[in-house]
């Protein structure tokens, strides 16, 4: 499908709006995640009252999930358009290139001719060279793109728990065991499924400590996620409910038989595997051809 210049325009507004949307629903998960906080920490607006603490963590829960589900349909949004976008640019820079290499093709053949065809030449090789130029832009400007496509497709490709009601119930065994749940500080998609873990594991009634986002980052990060304590059959038991529960972009989730031994019960959730996307699609810039310019015969 030929896309014109305001089809184009239209695209690009109807980006920025999803990009909007995604802020706006990342606004809510942070306002979600206070309200949790003001809920499990302090008596704000509650006046210590356990039935209002309780109704206020329920309600912010339901808006970190309903806010997370908007954040997602607008990432995929985001992703289609940038996706439409790219497929016109690059068929616009065929065309660029097949223009320019035609050019090429042209000021050769001029050159060869004697005399008073050098004149003729000289004016085919600058208007190729003008052409180059332009198709190097479309170049770069299509690397920039796919860059940006990049990050989308790391972002909606983010770890998350299918069927949270299911794993709760699965951890409801570990009720009272206390465990503290960690993630690197600085990863944001660490932090988000380390978050979305605690919830189930204090769901399920465990005496679990949110320390999402606090763990320093090392040169060389852990990948997926780890399980501690001082039990192998709690350590196993747990590993296993998790991994069968989760969708972790490819992130290995064991073994944990052979993890080392800590005081107590630990959920360290490591960062995501790198996502590495290839240079700009369909973007081939010509090179110039050098020419000799013949003298005319007596």
């Amino acid at each position: 499908m030929t896309i014109t210049a305001s089809d184009v325009g239209s695209l690009s507004r109807s980006l920025s709006r999803w990009e909007v949307g995604e802020y706006f629903c990342a606004a809510l998960v942070t306002v979600a995640c206070a309200g949790e906080y003001v809920a499990e920490f302090t008596n704000w607006f509650t006046a210590g009252v356990k039935a209002r603490k309780d109704a206020l963590a329920k309600r912010s829960t339901l808006l970190l999930v309903a806010s997370l589900a908007l954040e997602l349909i607008c990432l995929v949004k985001t992703n289609s358009v940038s996706g439409t976008l790219i497929g016109s640019l690059s068929d616009k820079a065929d065309n660029a290139d097949r223009k320019a290499q035609s050019a090429v093709d042209k000021s050769s053949l001029a050159d060869s001719k004697a005399g008073a065809a050098a004149s003729t030449a000289s004016t085919a090789e600058t208007a190729a060279g003008k052409a180059q130029e332009k198709v190097g832009g479309v170049a770069k400007r299509a690397e920039q793109i796919d860059a940006g496509l990049a990050q989308t497709q790391y972002l909606i490709s983010a770890r998350y728990f299918p069927n949270p009601n299911g794993l709760t119930e699965q951890l409801r065994q570990f009720k009272g065991q206390a465990v503290s749940i960690r993630s690197y500080v600085g990863d944001g998609e660490g932090w988000g499924l380390c978050t979305a873990l605690w919830y189930v594991a204090h769901a399920a009634e465990m005496n679990a400590t949110n320390d999402c986002g606090m763990s320093p980052a090392t040169i060389q990060p852990f990948f997926g996620i780890s399980i501690t304590g001082p039990d192998d059959k709690a350590m196993e038991s747990l590993s296993k409910a998790i991994g069968q529960s989760g969708v972790f972009g490819g992130a290995s989730s064991g073994p944990y038989g052979n993890a080392p031994h800590s005081p107590t019960l630990v959920i360290f959730v490591g960062s995501k595997p790198p996502f590495n996307i290839g240079q700009a699609r369909g973007v081939k810039v010509p090179t110039n051809k050098q020419t000799k310019k013949q003298s005319a015969k007596p």
